[in-house]
């Protein structure tokens, strides 16, 4: 699996891809005053939610392992 992110001046976009194919996307509103911590527990919180899973169980400790 391929943890990618595409920081921007509007949005950050993570995405996970395994063997060509996306399995999970999500976008986040750049806020230049919003800390690596809240960043960290707003994408942990979104790799937690059930409906955005994707087949990826340990989405969550990977972030954290960053």
């Amino acid at each position: 699996m391929i943890l990618t992110f595409d920081i921007g001046n509007a949005n950050i976009v993570m995405c996970c891809v395994e063997g060509g194919k996306r399995l999970c996307r999500f976008v986040l509103s750049t806020n230049k005053s919003r800390t690596a911590d809240e960043y960290a527990v707003v994408m942990g919180l979104l790799a937690k939610k059930p409906s955005m899973e994707c087949g990826i169980k340990n989405l969550a400790a990977i972030l954290f392992e960053l």
